[in-house]
Formats: structure tokens, C-alpha cells, sequence
């Protein structure tokens, strides 16, 4: 930590190095790159490595993320912008805290700790961005770069060589990383970062940037995960399209978040998806109610009673979603957890916070390195039609979209 604390800020509010900076030709301080991995990796924890191979490691993550958090805090108390992102991101975490206590009292300690790990993730996201994007927003880019790329090439590793998995005691087999749809959250992060590197120094895509794609594709394909190859198929549809200017601002932070939303209004409402059985039985492997995705759906709105209308029931429900006698620990749809979760209140949170993010992306639809952005986002709402969205690698490219315009001019040193 004494590495982030060589600076200070001067009137205009930017962090002036009190050090000389050791850099290396393409102007970046590797210094910083370990710091921010240091607090990046015990939130990419490869669950299924240490339940399977080391067990008594876990204890040594959950302390590692109290601490990442703690520092964070203080960092960006000191260093970062009180921006109206930044607060509200605080916000939800709040929220989702405040939620649980009023659900759970005194009540399963347990619980609590859930809670951290669900919405903890958030906050440390935004915050680590906060900080990081005056001047150092390379930095964090190859931070995640090298931890997500790093973990994606070992879980590769895992499926290949165990393509059903491994027993670790969970309901189901894991690869190294966890469970087949978490594999997403290392290959969305892992090749947009790398894109963005690329961006930086003039170029479209580079052969790392392609390794990356591949590499995640083969893990999704192989322990198939149906959602996460539907993400994957689109990112190199989206990504031709924005390499055309005239193209280029049709994919940008509304039309993304605006199709999002109109698709999942006619999956849970409109019940869309039987027009397209043929495509998603006969070509997915699914069925329609994806893999019973719509009983939990359904079940979750019957639970938002005006007495948790407004602000949901925090983690108390987290392993609690009992439907069509099937037990699950997450709504599979990333606004109907947050909105059973924190409640309207939640949701109307959230949905600022994206439309920040969003608002941004829009206003760089020109500019080839946010689009780039916009179509990791784009690829996460895929993801978010199916999932809960509450790991890491979502809020962390969300917060890359709010703060890259902000921060894109000093990050590009080269």
C-alpha cells in the first residue's frame, strides 16, 4: 500500500507523484499494476481450485477482501472524486446491507457474510476505478488483464483436462474457476481489457487479443454454458460493426441497455421464447423455460409483497428461492435479483448507476476504444438476461464505462 500513497493532490484535484515514476517504454508503472492485482485478485477467487485442492485457503480470501476493502476506503477518502457514480454505487451497498438487516435481525451470521461477497464486489469496483482513472487507468487495464487472462488460461486447463468437472462438495462439478457459467467472467474482462491495451497504442486487435477470445470460447463450449456462447457469438458481431464509422454509433450504451431491457420484458412478460423453441431446443440444448430460468422468475415476482416491494429482502433469500420443488441460490436475472434483493429502491439505484455508465458510452459512440466498452457491456446484458450479475467482472466493466472518457486522454501515454 506505501506504493499509493506516494501521491498527493494538488488544486486541480489531480495526484501529482511525489517519486520519480519507474516506467517502462510504453509508459507504464508495473509498480501499480501489482498494487491493483494485489486488490483485485481475492475477488476472482478460483473457488473451485481451493474447495477441490486447498480448502484452508478460503479463510485466507475472506480476510484478503475485508482488507482490500478497508483499503480501498481509505484510498479513494483521500485520493478519489465524490462523484454522483461513485455514491450511488456506495448507495446499493448500503441498500443491500440495510435490507438484510431488517430481514435477518440478529439472526444467521452467515447471512452477513453472503451479503459481503454478493455486493461487496460493487463497491470495490467502483472505488478501485475511481481511483485508478486519472492517471492510471492503464495500469489497471493490464491489472486485469493479467489476472483475468491468467485464471482464464488455468481454467481452460481445468476443462480440458476435466471437461465434467470436479467434485468439491458443491451441488454441482467445478472447473478450476467454479461453476461452467462463471467461466464468462474471466473471458468478457480478460479480452475487453485487452482490446482497450490494444486501443491505447493504436491498434485494432492484436494476436493476444484473439488468443484471449479463443481461450474463453473453448471453456464455454466445452463445459457448455449456453448463455455464455450466445455472449460470445455476439462479441465479434458487435465487434465488426463498431470497426465501420457509420456503424460504429448504432452500438452504443443506450441501444444496449434499451435492447436489454426490451428483451427481458418479453422473456419473463411476453414469454417470447416458445415462438423459438425450435432454436433453443434444437440449437442451444435448452428448453424453454431455460433450464426452469422461468419458474424462478415467476417466483420471484410472487414474492415481492408490499411489505418487500420497497426494499426487498437483502441475502436472506439468497439460498432460499424454493420453485417448482428445485432449490436455488440466485434470481437468474440480473435486475430481478437486485430487485429482490434491495426492492424498487434497488432497482431504481441500479438503473441510475447504468444509466450513467451508459450516458457515457453514448457520448463516446465515435470513438473506437469506448465501443469496444460498449460491446463488453452489451455482451454482460446478454449474460444478465440469465444471471444475477453479482460477481466482479460486471460492475468492474461498468465502472470502466462510466469513468474511461474521464480518464481516457492521461491513460494513453504511448
Amino acid at each position: 500500500m506505501a506504493i499509493a500513497l506516494m501521491a498527493h493532490s494538488d488544486k486541480d484535484g489531480r495526484r501529482r507523484s511525489t517519486v520519480p515514476r519507474r516506467r517502462n517504454s510504453f509508459g507504464t508503472d508495473w509498480r501499480y499494476v501489482l498494487l491493483f492485482a494485489a486488490l483485485l485478485i481475492p475477488f476472482f477467487e478460483p473457488t473451485g481450485f481451493i474447495r477441490g485442492v486447498v480448502p484452508e485457503v478460503a479463510g485466507l480470501f475472506k480476510v484478503w477482501r475485508v482488507a482490500t476493502v478497508a483499503a480501498l476506503v481509505c484510498l479513494c477518502i483521500r485520493h478519489g472524486s465524490k462523484d454522483a457514480f461513485s455514491l450511488i454505487a456506495i448507495a446499493i451497498t448500503a441498500l443491500m446491507f440495510l435490507s438484510t438487516l431488517i430481514n435477518e435481525g440478529a439472526g444467521r451470521t452467515w447471512i452477513y457474510v453472503q451479503c459481503f461477497y454478493d455486493w461487496a464486489p460493487l463497491l470495490v469496483s467502483v472505488l478501485l476505478v475511481n481511483y485508478a482513472y486519472r492517471d492510471r487507468m492503464t495500469e489497471l487495464l493490464w491489472a486485469i488483464l493479467i489476472v483475468t487472462g491468467v485464471l482464464s488460461i488455468c481454467n481452460t486447463i481445468s476443462v480440458l483436462g476435466w471437461p465434467q468437472g470436479v467434485v468439491t462438495g458443491t451441488r454441482e462439478p467445478s472447473n478450476f474457476y467454479g461453476h461452467k457459467n462463471a467461466s464468462i467472467d474471466l473471458a468478457l474482462p480478460s479480452v475487453g481489457c485487452s482490446l482497450l491495451l490494444d486501443a491505447q497504442r493504436g491498434r485494432r486487435c492484436s494476436a493476444r487479443s484473439v488468443a484471449l477470445f479463443a481461450i474463453g470460447l473453448v471453456q464455454c463450449i466445452v463445459s457448455y454454458s449456453a448463455t455464455s456462447v450466445v455472449a460470445l457469438a455476439l462479441f465479434p458481431v458487435l465487434f465488426v460493426a463498431v470497426q465501420f464509422r457509420k456503424t460504429r454509433p448504432a452500438v452504443n450504451g443506450f441501444s444496449c441497455f434499451g435492447a436489454y431491457v426490451v428483451a427481458a420484458v418479453l422473456l419473463m412478460g411476453v414469454k417470447i421464447q416458445e415462438l423459438f423453441a425450435p432454436i433453443i431446443v434444437g440449437v442451444l440444448g435448452k428448453t424453454v423455460t431455460f433450464t426452469l430460468r422461468t419458474f424462478v422468475w415467476d417466483g420471484v415476482f410472487s414474492l415481492m409483497t408490499p411489505d418487500h416491494l420497497l426494499l426487498g429482502y437483502g441475502a436472506s433469500v439468497r439460498f432460499g428461492l424454493f420453485f417448482n420443488d428445485f432449490l436455488y441460490n440466485n434470481a437468474h436475472n440480473f435486475f430481478l435479483h437486485v430487485l429482490v434483493s434491495g426492492g424498487l429502491a434497488g432497482v431504481v439505484l441500479y438503473g441510475i448507476l447504468i444509466l450513467l455508465a451508459m450516458r457515457t458510452l453514448y457520448q463516446g459512440r465515435h470513438d473506437f476504444a469506448s465501443a469496444v466498452l460498449t460491446v463488453v457491456v452489451a455482451c454482460f446484458f446478454v449474460i444478465g438476461l440469465m444471471e444475477s450479475l453479482i460477481t466482479i467482472s460486471w460492475p468492474l466493466m461498468l465502472a470502466l464505462a462510466y469513468y474511461w472518457d474521464a480518464g481516457r486522454t492521461s491513460a494513453i501515454r504511448v
